[in-house]
């Protein structure tokens, strides 16, 4: 869709980009090839999680179950330090790259297995799979219904004493009554420069977040592609107590801070008995 309106832009954002006079086209951040390369770019030159996942699974031989792998920021380590993974995600651009990402990768000492598919209603069979991961925050962008139902399904996959390890995100509390309004550069791992200007009020139920290739803003041509995405907040203590509503063990939680300082990552591990 191409947009030549810069209201279409939401109003926390809009001034960053209507200086430009260029026409906007939104691009959605996971289904199509702009979006899906800007995320990716992005993503692996972000570490932030991800020693910290690879620990919480490495007691627990057997196979491993990825839900919203996207391209693979957590998988291709996973797959090259020799465990066997079925990563799921339910946009095939996404398992496009990734796929593309392990044919590259030299000396892969594991195996993938990608499927397309939700990661609410995905099922292993029973008693199949030694750890699952749901990295990158991603259950955010369930409902509180829909992320229930994934507690319940996993809790039945998983082998006895298996390991559930999942990530959500919060402020800072330094950050965490300050600005609601947060604008970052980053250079993603391929080299381009990203500006990200994030909304997230004190005690919104949504984060949202605004995102473009700077180099498109300043560079020739007379459009700029903005994703635009809408992120669900779920407290650590929720997710929590929905897994030990289930039935699963807290084993620990992890705090991974941002290089930005501004928010935090709660890694949480869960066993089943």
């Amino acid at each position: 869709m191409t947009v030549t309106d810069i209201d279409a832009i939401p109003d926390f954002a809009r001034a960053d980009l209507a200086g430009s006079g260029k026409r906007v086209r939104l691009r959605d951040l996971y289904h199509d090839d702009f979006g899906a390369d800007l995320y990716d770019d992005i993503g692996f030159s972000n570490t932030s999680e991800v020693f910290e996942i690879l620990s919480a699974i490495k007691g627990h031989p057997g196979p491993v179950l990825e839900l919203a792998a996207g391209s693979g920021r957590v998988t291709v380590p996973m797959v090259a330090g020799g465990r066997d993974v079925t990563a799921v995600d339910l946009s095939d651009t996404m398992l496009t790259l990734l796929r593309r990402r392990l044919d590259a990768a030299p000396r892969l000492r594991g195996t993938a297995r990608l499927v397309q598919g939700d990661m609410a209603t995905h099922a292993e069979p029973e008693k199949s799979v030694a750890a699952a991961v749901i990295a990158t925050t991603s259950i955010s962008l369930l409902t509180d219904d829909a992320r229930r139902g994934m507690w319940r399904n996993l809790f039945g996959q998983l082998l006895s004493g298996g390991v559930l390890v999942v990530s959500t995100v919060e402020l800072d509390a330094e950050h965490a009554g300050g600005d609601a309004i947060a604008r970052t550069r980053a250079e993603g791992a391929g080299g381009r420069h990203v500006r990200m200007i994030e909304s997230w009020p004190a005690a919104a139920t949504e984060r949202v977040v605004v995102m473009y290739d700077e180099d498109q803003l300043t560079g020739p041509g007379d459009t700029v592609e903005v994703c635009v995405t809408r992120i669900g907040v779920v407290p650590a203590d929720v997710v929590t107590a929905e897994l030990a509503e289930v039935g699963f063990t807290i084993r620990r939680t992890r705090v991974v801070t941002t290089p930005d300082g501004r928010h935090r990552y709660l890694v949480i591990e869960a066993v089943t008995p």
